[in-house]
């Protein structure tokens, strides 16, 4: 999963399966965090990957 969050308050504005250009995030919600009204920036300030464990098929 993808995920553009808010940097204050943590607030989920994105996610999703393929990742999506930061700047159509911003702009759906007019460059501003609709819960703490915090000025967006597509600078990111901290960047997480995780690897996913793979699911493995039952025995046979």
């Amino acid at each position: 999963m993808y995920y553009v969050v808010c940097s204050r308050c943590s607030f989920v504005l994105y996610a999703g399966e393929r990742p999506i250009d930061v700047i159509r995030v911003l702009a759906k919600y007019g460059d501003k965090c609709p819960r703490c009204l915090h000025r967006l920036s597509t600078e990111p300030k901290r960047l997480s990957v995780s690897v996913r464990k793979r699911s493995t098929p039952a025995s046979r």
